[in-house]
């Protein structure tokens, strides 16, 4: 009797992988299958996107206007051809976990998935912003201002914060919905720190107006009190 009862039991197990296995293992192979294409042709497309780039000559351009510091020495072209790759790497793991019978994995895959698409708007975001403050900032240092080389720094510094604001603000997904960043807390150290700055300035202003027209405030001073006193004595 306990024999049958084991004999039964371990049956019962062997015969419930078996089929979990036989339910699972296709789709997983399918996964695999997904994602090595996925990064294949992701190599191919991004290599394409890399030439046709360098094409353009606009990496010339970004050269000319001395704009290839801000991101780091990269050209355009191999930043929008690795961008390109994962984007489409992150579409066929997408579609692979689509694929999948395993719910864990699945779950998982799509994660990453939504995870390297927002990775990616990030990042062109502040490409584009990295790229823009540097154009800013060699505008300003390129002007008569007095203090142009702190304006410069400071106006690059306020374009990048905002971008990274804007960037990961831009990745609410179902599995992140406050984004890979909760940017309200950035929000609120740039507008403390903004204020900060503007309340500073009004003040450094005044002053210095103040100091800038204390002789004429004298002189009107005393332009004032000579058509006022005689009117007394009159009195």
């Amino acid at each position: 009797m306990w024999l049958d009862m084991i004999s039964s039991a371990v049956n019962n197990i062997t015969t419930g992988t078996v089929r979990y296995m036989y339910d699972v293992f296709p789709s997983a192979v399918l996964a695999v299958l997904f994602i090595i294409v996925g990064y294949f042709i992701g190599v191919v497309f991004g290599w394409v996107v890399r030439k046709l780039v360098e094409s353009t000559r606009i990496d010339e351009w970004i050269e000319e206007q001395n704009l290839s510091h801000a991101i780091g020495g990269h050209t355009i072209a191999v930043v929008l051809g690795t961008i390109v790759k994962w984007l489409i790497f992150a579409v066929f793991l997408t579609q692979a976990a689509a694929s999948l019978n395993f719910a864990v994995l699945k779950d998982l895959l799509i994660v990453i998935g939504e995870f390297v698409v927002n990775l990616i708007k990030v990042a062109i975001i502040v490409i584009l912003g990295l790229l823009f403050a540097r154009y800013v900032r060699n505008f300003i240092e390129v002007t008569t201002l007095k203090f142009r080389k702190t304006l410069a720094i400071a106006t690059e510094l306020i374009i990048i914060y905002l971008s990274v604001i804007i960037g990961f603000g831009s990745t609410v997904s179902p599995h992140f919905p406050n984004g890979l960043v909760n940017v309200a807390i950035l929000e609120n150290i740039f507008m403390v720190a903004f204020t900060a700055i503007v309340f500073t300035a009004a003040i450094v202003i005044g002053i210095s107006f103040g100091l800038a027209l204390k002789d004429e405030a004298k002189s009107l001073v005393k332009d004032f009190e000579k058509t006022t006193v005689p009117k007394k004595k009159r009195r």
